[in-house]
């Protein structure tokens, strides 16, 4: 079982998606802003962390800073309605809503497992 933590504010979506990668098998914590999951990384690991590109108070960028300053070394996946707006490189993935069930377990397998390095 792999730790993820999932970053998003939207309830609905952050809600749908957790139960998908719960379902998967994985333990999903879910976090509606940065500085809430910037509580529980400085403290906790993650196998791989998912986050929202536009975040109140921040974006995604952010949170990779954040992750890093905390020496969370794990992958990091962008899911975002606005691909297109993700600085290129910065992300092991960016992958837009809405994304299927088998897509987001495809790459939560990915990156989790050592088949793509981070």
């Amino acid at each position: 079982m792999k730790t993820i933590i999932f970053i998003e504010d939207n309830e609905d979506i952050r809600e749908l998606y957790s139960l998908m990668m719960t379902r998967f098998g994985h333990k999903v914590v879910s976090f509606e802003n940065y500085k809430q999951s910037e509580d529980y990384l400085k403290n906790n690991y993650a196998d791989l962390i998912i986050t929202d590109y536009y975040l109140p108070g921040t974006n995604g960028d952010g949170v990779v800073a954040m992750a890093r300053q905390h020496e969370q070394t794990c992958p990091v996946i962008c899911l975002t309605g606005a691909p297109e707006d993700v600085k290129p490189g910065l992300y092991d993935a960016v992958l837009a809503k809405p994304i299927g069930a088998e897509a987001l377990e495809l790459s939560i397998e990915m990156y989790t497992s050592g088949l793509v390095a981070a």
